[in-house]
Parts: structure tokens; sequence; C-alpha cells
């Protein structure tokens, strides 16, 4: 095994969060669109990111990449804010 084998089976519960944290902001940008009454078409002429990559991120067929990630956050003129929050005790 490889050192990079090693280390991507390390990452593995890393790898999930990323997942879920990607899945969280492309629903905070659906939401948005939603919000503002827009089509994709509009967003994808204002963005530069095509129809259907849009189309397929909003159907959970496709990643969200940092970098649609950024174009999108230019477009909304928005910034992600982050912090921490304690868990509901149940």
């Amino acid at each position: 095994m490889t050192e990079i084998e090693k280390d991507f089976i390390y990452c593995k519960p890393g790898l999930m969060f990323t997942l879920k944290m990607r899945n969280q902001i492309r629903k905070l940008f659906i939401r948005e669109r939603r919000k503002q009454g827009l089509s994709l078409e509009e967003v994808s002429n204002g963005s530069g990111i095509p129809v259907e990559r849009l189309a397929r991120l909003e159907d959970h067929r496709k990643h969200l990449s940092w970098y649609i990630l950024d174009k999108l956050m230019c477009f909304y003129r928005k910034k992600i804010e982050m912090r921490l929050v304690d868990w509901d005790k149940e």
C-alpha cells in the first residue's frame, strides 16, 4: 500500500464531513435562488455556470465543487459565515 493510499484510508471521516458540508451549502443556494425567484437560466447567465451543471447540482447528481461555490457566491453577492453550535441535548 502506498503512502497516498494510507492517507486516503485515514481521511474517510474527513471526506464524509466534506460531503455533508457541501450538501448543506448546496441547499442554501437552492433556497436563495428560489427566494429571489430566479430560474436556472438566469443564474447560468449571471454566473457563467452551464444550466445543465446547475440542474445536476440541484438534483444531487453532481458534487458541489469549490470553484462552482465561489462563482455562486459572487453571483448572489454572499459570503459564508461559520460558527460552532452546541448539539441539542436529547
